[in-house]
């Protein structure tokens, strides 16, 4: 039995929690699903279905409905239990919510308390790419490389 009934959106789907809470863009979270519900396995079926495809959706309280808009990766099961790591993708700071793709809609992850909310905070890179600045220091490497055999030849 699954959280999710009716055509409306359902606003918490599948329960779990991130660890941590809080991170910048680059860092790394994990997010895990309650293994059960008073000893069932709830997510049986989602986890026969095989890898179950993550988004991160910003959060708006006035939103009508769940959207996958940005993915961070594919959750995988092992013993009733789901779980993914990933790197916070790079996003505006701001609080967003984690949903799943399933059946052809998204659904949001929630906690005992509501809606699961992932609060990316301003600052971090590490292992998002920033082009501009790799094409800079590219071309500043290349100007040095240049200059040095400019000298060495006119010192021959």
């Amino acid at each position: 039995m699954l959280l999710a009934t009716g055509v409306t959106p359902a606003l918490a789907a599948i329960l779990g929690r991130l660890s941590p809470s809080s991170a910048q863009a680059g860092e790394w979270v994990e997010l895990t699903t309650d293994a059960g519900v008073g000893g069932q396995n709830v997510y049986a079926d989602l986890a026969a279905s095989g890898a179950l495809p993550l988004f991160l959706q910003g959060a708006d309280s006035a939103s009508a409905g769940n959207a996958c808009d940005t993915p961070i990766g594919d959750m995988t099961w092992t013993d009733g239990r789901g779980t993914l790591r990933f790197q916070v993708p790079a996003v505006p700071p701001g609080a967003y919510w984690v949903t799943a793709s399933v059946q052809g809609a998204c659904w949001r992850f929630g906690d005992r308390s509501g809606v699961l909310t992932l609060t990316v905070t301003p600052g971090g890179n590490a292992g998002v790419p920033l082009p501009l600045v790799g094409a800079g220091v590219a071309a500043a490497a290349a100007a040095a490389s240049a200059a040095l055999q400019l000298r060495r030849r006119r010192a021959r």
